[in-house]
This record gives structure tokens, sequence and C-alpha cells, in this order.
């Protein structure tokens, strides 16, 4: 049971033992086996959507109120097989959302312009692929077992010892069962979307990057957007545009396309370069809006990838 106490956290303490007292002496007098106890109090609470889902300041000893230490649920930051990235992007906003110094201000209102910059500073790094490979790997425990076909760590578990012993990498081990495979996901131009036909050997991909896809930096903030949007629920309620706008610029990216805005950013030489040294014809463009507009309604929208 969680009761909403006024005050500051000394007089929310006072008055939760009150409580405590007068459930248990007075209430429960005739069931002397129920015992109400003052477990702890969060300072401040602060609940997203739903109950089973919160971050707070929690303070467990009344009479020690510095003893404060961050709790939260319904929030995945624990997980063995997220890739740093995602973890340290949690951590900074959890850090931003309810630092444990009881001095900083803690309202939506105070802590809202610090999540923003946070936000996109991150999103710039990682349109200008500024991250190193070390926080994209993923890793899984590798069984000797499975059931149905092999999962994506267990096709990087048999890649990288196929290569070892054909002598294509060198100065590695061979994974044994019980060991945890590393992997990157990559970009490629595929009809298929399962995940396990866009894995490298996490090693592989750092020794050999001229031989392997670009990293999937799409696939990796897709991850990222789906973790912190339960964090920023009310903080950023605009997360959703911020996010699409890196999407389709990191997207063009990795299909070697060029946006219009940097003809107008580029200097007067480097437009003339780019542009086509011969303008097509009326017959042609006439065949190119047929065939964008064709497209246009066969493309998927950012719906889909969420």
């Amino acid at each position: 049971m969680m009761v909403k106490l006024p005050g500051s956290l000394e007089q929310a303490w006072k008055k939760a033992l009150e409580l405590e007292d007068y459930f248990t002496n007075e209430v429960f007098k005739q069931y002397p086996s129920l015992v109400l106890e003052a477990e702890k109090i969060y300072f401040p609470y602060l609940l997203l959507e739903t109950k089973k889902r919160y971050i707070g300041r929690m303070s467990e000893n009344p009479h020690d109120l510095t003893q404060i230490k961050l709790d939260y649920k319904g929030i995945e930051l624990k997980r063995s097989d997220s890739v740093g990235l995602m973890r340290e992007v949690q951590k900074e906003l959890l850090n931003l959302i309810m630092p444990l110094n009881m001095r900083v201000d803690v309202r939506i209102a105070a802590t809202r312009p610090k999540i923003i910059h946070y936000l996109t500073t991150f999103l710039e790094k990682l349109i200008d692929n500024e991250y190193p490979i070390s926080m994209y790997v993923k890793s899984k425990t590798s069984k000797s077992k499975y059931k149905g076909s092999l999962p994506e760590h267990m096709v990087v578990f048999h890649r990288h010892n196929h290569r070892i012993q054909t002598g294509k990498m060198s100065g590695q081990q061979l994974y044994n069962i019980g060991d945890r495979p590393k992997y990157v996901v990559t970009y490629k131009k595929t009809k298929s979307k399962k995940l396990v036909d866009r894995v490298e050997c996490a090693k592989f991909f750092e020794q050999f990057p001229e031989e392997c896809p670009k990293l999937d930096r799409l696939y990796y903030l897709n991850q990222i957007y789906d973790a912190i949007k339960k964090l920023l629920v009310f903080h950023v309620p605009d997360l959703r545009t911020m996010v699409e706008t890196a999407y389709f610029t990191i997207q063009r990216q990795l299909q070697n396309q060029t946006s219009v805005c940097s003809y107008f950013d580029a200097e007067e030489s480097d437009t003339v370069k780019a542009l086509p040294s011969k303008l097509p014809t009326k017959k042609k463009r006439r065949a190119v809006q047929k065939k964008s507009s064709k497209k246009a309604t066969q493309s998927k929208t950012i719906l889909d990838f969420f």
C-alpha cells in the first residue's frame, strides 16, 4: 500500500511512523499477527503511466536521511544482452530525471531542457557515427541445443570458429559452448527481415571492416527509442519527432543518398560539382515522376519501423 504524504522527507518519515503505530496498535488491535510497517519513502516519486512502472529516490532508514538510492521498476536496464549504447543512454537519462543530489530541482519543467539537450547531442553523435563499435556489441550465452533454426549469436558462433579453422582470422580463440559470442547488426538491402541474416562477428567487423556491410544504426536507434520512450513519456512528449528526423538522416547515409539541404550548405564550387552535368529531358523527367509516385505509394512510413 502506498500513501501520499505532504512535507519534506523528514516530515514524511515522522508521519509514516505515526501511521505505522496507529494501524498496528489501534486498527489491528484485535489481530496481533497483523503489523503495518513503514518500509520506505520515495522523495520524489514519478509514476510512469502505470503503477508497475516508476522511478524514485528511495529512503529506507528514518534515522539516516542521507542514505538515498535510486529505485525503479518496469524499466529494462539490467538485461545482459542489451548493448552498451542503450545502457549508457538510459543511465544518463535516469540521472537527469532523478538525480541523487537532494538539492537539485527534479520537477519536469526544470529537468526537461537538460534532457532535450542530452538527446540532441546523442542523436547528433549517432548521425555522425562517433560512437565506437564496442558500444553496439551484443552478446548471448551459447548452448548446445536449440529448437528450430539457430539464433543470431549461434550463427556468429559457428561463423567465427569456421574462419579461425580455415585461417581467415588469426590471433583469436575458438568459441566453446557456454561462451557469449559478440556480434553487431549490419545494414543489408534484403527482403528478409530476419535479424539472423544481418549479424556479423564483432571481432571480424573490427579487424576487416572493408569486408563487412555498414553498421545498422537504424536498428540500434529503434531499440533505444523503444527503451527510452517509457522513461520520457512526460518529459519529452515530442520524442518521436526528434527520433524520426535522426532516423531518416541515418537512412539516407546508409543508402548513400544526399539530402537536398546539403546543396544549400555547401560552397558554390562544391554545389557545381554535385549537380548533374546534363539535366534530364522532359520525357525522362515524366518517367522519373511516375516512378517516384509509384514508389511513394509503396513506401513504408516510420510507423513500420517502431
